[in-house]
């Protein structure tokens, strides 16, 4: 069975913005299917032939929330020692999902975070990227 592989973020991973080292690998965060599974991993050395990691099992699971249970447009950010992730929590949600981890194998108890509070005039929310400056902060 093929299956189709959704990718939205890719981070450098291991050198935290130094390139030309041997040991830099990609990581990509990825979701299957709506998203209903989880948070799945591959990585690469080259950026353009990725494998799957953990063998293809799910790395972080899908949160036990009702209708907003997806795990979609998954975006991870390094800062501190400590992984954030944050992603898309259903089609017609409000939240989005975050969730840290130090090792990328070890998640946080997901949280749903309501981003619009009194702004219910708002259809959805889609897509959270997570971006650091180190320049300016």
């Amino acid at each position: 069975m093929k299956r189709r592989l959704t990718c939205l973020t890719v981070l450098l991973l291991a050198s935290w913005g130094r390139s030309g080292r041997s040991d830099d690998v990609f990581l990509l965060p990825y979701f299957l299917g709506n998203g209903e599974t989880g948070i799945y991993f591959a990585h690469s050395r080259d950026g353009l032939k990725f494998e799957w990691l953990n063998d293809g099992k799910v790395v972080m699971p899908a949160p036990p929330w009702g209708n907003e249970s997806l795990t979609r447009d998954p975006s991870i950010v390094f800062h501190k020692g400590v992984f954030h992730m944050v992603w898309t929590t259903s089609w017609n949600s409000l939240s989005i999902g975050y969730a840290h981890s130090k090792d990328l194998v070890d998640w946080s108890e997901p949280v749903k975070i309501d981003i619009w509070g009194k702004f219910t005039a708002v259809k959805n929310t889609w897509a959270p990227d997570l971006h650091w400056d180190p320049e300016n902060h």
